[in-house]
């Protein structure tokens, strides 16, 4: 007996559940895989994270100029991304002082506004300029350049480093970073040739690549098999995981909007539905919708799953905008019953179209691009099953 045996190549395997923030100096990368494959979006966003809180880290112009002294500067602020205030965490002192020292000097003198234009004869021009060198942790590492011009006499040119602590805008030495745990925790462990964030389920992987000067980023699963991620230029790269712990509703919704994603604070009621009593009882219940393929997806960091009958009650910016009830003076809940019940879905009419959205950033030049193919549904994270339950509130 002849045997003919004939086969075909089994698919890949796909990469682990995963997601997570890298960010590498002026670039951050939202990552999110799954059995459907990768999805990596861009957005030039220079990020940090401290205290659970993430910030925008951005250089802002000032200008202290006079008819005959020209003088301007660089700051550098925070930006709390969930709620929109910025602060100086470096300012540029020394056109600050000078400015001030100017006008002590000529009393007399008047701040140009943003419409008006100097005297031919400048006596005086002072520049600073600020760049953000990388982020570590909490702490910003700055680099000021200063350059002064004065009539008929030599220029002076000077540059300074400083690390900066943006939980309090503080100057710090090199050697707290260094002992620092978080900042072990966001740099991984290696050194610059590669480099290893250690995650419960998978690792990121980074391989600093010779040939194009830039760091190659891989996802790896425990079996030891990868995917590429793509490559950066920065050598200062850190991991910020969205799953370890999964970040709340309030944070997913602002990192979404810095990713220029539409996004959606959402309030519902979530009944025990095909889920294990865990004894305490079902409430009112906040999380974040994205858009994504032509719909409101649920992200809720309060499930690991999708969830059967959530019932929608509102959706705004924040909190204050989606409260199922707003109250005025005081209010003491005495009593609360509410019954869900599970009916058939209604027939919903077609989603509208997907909003106008800036086109997502390559992460990778195209030799090194993932090849998975980007999934024509919501990834099961992100998909939740259409309501289907009725609550009655008495």
């Amino acid at each position: 007996m002849i045997a003919i045996a004939g086969g075909c190549a089994l698919p890949p395997p796909p990469p682990p559940v995963a997601e997570f923030l890298i960010s590498a100096g002026d670039q951050t990368y939202w990552v999110r895989s799954d059995n459907s494959g990768l999805r990596i979006r861009g957005s030039p966003l220079i990020l940090a994270r401290t205290g659970g809180r993430y910030y925008e880290i951005f250089v802002n112009e000032i200008d202290r100029s006079f008819p005959r002294a020209l003088m301007s500067g660089e700051r550098v602020f925070r930006r709390d991304l969930a709620t929109g205030d910025s602060s100086i965490i470096y300012d540029d002192t020394a056109i600050v002082h000078m400015s001030e020292e100017y006008h002590r000097q000529h009393p007399r003198a008047r701040m140009l506004g943003p419409d008006d234009d100097p005297d031919d004869d400048v006596e005086l021009s002072a520049v600073g300029e600020t760049d953000i060198l990388n982020v570590l942790g909490p702490y910003v590492a700055v680099e000021h350049r200063l350059s002064i011009e004065r009539q008929d006499e030599h220029g002076e040119d000077d540059t300074t480093r400083a690390v900066i602590d943006l939980r309090n805008g503080r100057p710090v030495e090199l050697d707290r970073v260094i002992q620092d745990s978080t900042v072990h925790e966001a740099a991984g462990e290696g050194g610059l040739v590669s480099r290893r964030w250690r995650h419960d389920g998978y690792d990121v992987i980074a391989r600093y690549d010779s040939t194009h000067s830039m760091n190659a980023l891989a996802l790896r699963d425990r079996r030891g098999k990868e995917w590429k991620l793509g490559m950066v230029a920065s050598n200062f790269v850190q991991i910020f995981w969205l799953d370890k712990p999964r970040v709340d509703a309030r944070t997913r919704h602002a990192l979404a909007r810095a990713f220029n994603m539409p996004a959606r604070y959402a309030v519902s009621y979530l009944p025990d539905i095909d889920v294990p009593d865990d004894g305490n009882p079902p409430d009112f219940h906040a999380y974040a919708e994205i858009w994504l393929e032509g719909g409101w997806q649920t992200f809720d960091p309060h499930d690991r799953g999708p969830r059967v009958g959530r019932i929608f009650i509102s959706s705004g910016l924040d909190a204050a905008d989606a409260a199922f009830a707003t109250l005025y003076g005081g209010a003491n809940l005495i009593d609360i019953e509410v019954w869900a019940t599970p009916i058939p879905a209604p027939v919903t009419a077609a989603l509208p179209a997907q909003p106008s959205e800036r086109p997502e950033i390559p992460f990778a030049p195209p030799e090194v691009a993932s090849t998975a193919p980007s999934p024509a549904a919501p990834p099961p994270l992100a998909a939740e099953a259409t309501p289907a339950a009725y609550a009655v509130v008495s």
